[in-house]
Parts: structure tokens; sequence; C-alpha cells
């Protein structure tokens, strides 16, 4: 679907993070070779022919916030994704200034939800002491994309600031043989939209797609509740097949130019480029397909990794607190997730 000209009159009111130190820890690459191959793991890695810097240099993996060790067992004293989505929103409520009465709407969203039913919404709504309508929704990492266009569609229904907020404990479904290992991490994010007096600020273009035929590339194929065979298999553990490389690659040049279909703003005219953070060679993709230059990219991908779909909102975040994104500025956000679900927005911040 692509949508025009759609919802002027709103902007970004706050934004906040999560990667509370006290519940976690900076893991850099030379911690996972080691955990990977032993103290000798230089020496390992150099008879197996394997380059030490290779995550970095060819996907921007530096380091990332774990709260739970992939190399050992899951526990439940680790923080969980509520605990993350909850201090996000802290902070962009605090930032934003904003009194409680004055949020109409909650929206969350987590691949990595530690419950079944109740929505972690609800949760952290109530962890604000807001009494407001509060849900979540589920597009793999593209879910940030969706929860935003969804909010400018209530705040032109008359709500007057929704407050979004995703966060991922990806640690918690990495499996220490595969090579996901140095891309995932944790970590959360919030932002805050609501009415603001400049018109010419809000969202001017959306484009969503998907594609449940290729659902099974990009997964974690084990059920819920997970049986004791799905456990033993490791089929709780995500798994990302090559052969969606290729698929990736077209989709993530589709986005920039299926918005610039739906919109009268022009390549020369996009101040910034937000992409999801999922790795260095598919963002790049996405960059050069909007037009924008690097320099002019919110990448942050060497600081986090890739911590899901609130991957976005954190560069937003950044981008925003380095004053290098400001009220009024053409930004386009980007982002492919499980599913397949993809889409894009262009906003004027």
């Amino acid at each position: 679907m692509i949508s025009s000209g759609l919802y002027p009159g709103f902007g970004i009111k706050g934004t906040g993070i999560a990667f509370p130190e006290e519940k976690g820890k900076w893991i850099n690459n030379l911690d996972i070779h080691k955990w990977k191959h032993g103290d000798d793991w230089f020496k390992i890695m150099s008879e197996n022919k394997l380059d030490p810097h290779y995550q970095k240099t060819k996907y921007g993996f530096e380091k990332r916030f774990w709260v739970s060790n992939p190399f050992l067992l899951n526990n439940t004293t680790a923080s969980t994704s509520l605990d993350l989505l909850l201090e996000a929103a802290k902070n962009s409520f605090k930032d934003s200034g904003l009194e409680k009465k004055e949020i109409g709407y909650v929206i969350t969203f987590s691949a990595t939800s530690p419950f079944y039913i109740s929505s972690t919404a609800t949760r952290v709504a109530a962890g604000l002491g807001l009494n407001c309508p509060a849900f979540e929704i589920k597009a793999g990492c593209s879910s940030g994309i969706y929860a935003m266009s969804l909010a400018y569609t209530l705040l032109a229904a008359g709500c007057k600031n929704v407050l979004l907020a995703g966060a991922d404990t990806l640690s918690k479904v990495l499996d220490s043989d595969s090579s996901l290992l140095y891309a995932g991490g944790d970590g959360g994010a919030s932002i805050i939209i609501g009415n603001v007096a400049e018109y010419s600020r809000g969202l001017f273009a959306s484009y969503f797609e998907s594609d449940g035929n290729y659902a099974d590339l990009m997964h974690i194929p084990g059920i819920l509740p997970p049986l004791e065979n799905v456990i033993i298999g490791k089929e709780f553990k995500l798994q990302y097949e090559s052969g969606l490389n290729h698929i990736l690659e077209s989709i993530w040049e589709k986005i920039p130019n299926q918005l610039y279909q739906a919109s009268t703003i022009k390549k020369d005219e996009i101040d910034y480029f937000i992409p999801h953070h999922v790795n260095q060679i598919l963002m790049e993709k996405g960059r050069k397909a909007s037009g924008v230059a690097e320099e002019n990219t919110g990448n942050y991908i060497n600081d986090i990794g890739n911590i899901g779909a609130s991957g976005v909102y954190y560069a937003l975040h950044r981008s925003i607190k380095e004053k290098r994104v400001k009220p009024g500025d053409a930004v386009m956000l980007a982002a492919v997730g499980g599913g397949l679900n993809w889409g894009g927005l262009v906003l004027r911040v």
C-alpha cells in the first residue's frame, strides 16, 4: 500500500532509549571470539582462516548490549523486553515534558515479548501511571514503522499525543553456533508524536508491503509453548537462510523508490535517511536508493548492532539529540522484517 499527502501538523515531542547497564553488559566482538573459541581464540581463528575483523568490516557489527549470555542457559533473573520497553518509555515521556493526561494512546512492539496473551503496552502504560488505550503490534523488524504510521492515523482522528515504544532481548534467542551471534543486540527506544503548531511538519508518504511466502527464511522455527524436541533441537533460536539475501537487497532498493512515487518530495529534498539496523550491506543498499549522502544517514550499527524494530527509533533519538535532525527536516525511514514485512515513511519531523 502506498499513500501520499497524509497527515500534516504533527511532530516528535520526545524520545528516549534503554540500555540499562545495571541489567546487562556491553559486548564487543573480541568477547564473542573468546566465548566461541576459548583463550587461544586468535590462534584457532588464524588456523581456520577466520578473520577476527570480518563481522565489523563486512557487516558493521562491532559491539552490542546483552541482558543474557547466549552461551549460557536463559534464567528468570535476566531482564525482559518489558523492562527495556518501560525504561525507554519513561525516558521519552520525561523528555517530552507532557503530563500524563496528555497521552492518548500507548503502542508497543517486541519480537521477544515475555508474555503469551497480555500486551506489553498495558503494562508500560501502568508503569507510567497512564490510563489510556494501549496495545501491541507485531510486524518483525518493521514494527516501528507500522506503529508510527498508525500513530499518525490516531492523531488525525483527534488524539493529542501517542507514545510509541519498542524493545527486544535478542540475546535470549541467539544460537551460540550461528554467525547471527555477532548481529543481535538488546535494547529499547521510544518516541512520542503529537500535535504541533507547524502545519508543515507531519507524515507525508508511506509505503507498506508483505510476502508470507518468505516467512520461513528469517524466523524462529519452534512453536510455542516450546516442546522438548524444540528445545533439544534449538528450534527456539533465531535462524536466517542465505537464500534471502538477494530478496532483501531488492526490497531495500524498492522502499525509497516507492516512497518517491508516493510523494511530491524529490530525492534532493530529503535531508536525512534512517534505515533499520539490519547490517551494513543492506543499509547501504537502501541509502543509495534514497539518494541521501552517507554523512546524512542515521547509521549507528557499530554502536548497538541489530536491536530489532526499535533500531529505527534509536537512530532517530540519536540523530535528534546530536542535532543532525532538526524540526521540519524531511526524513525517510525504512525497515524490513520477518514475515516478510517491510515499509517506509517520509516525515517532516
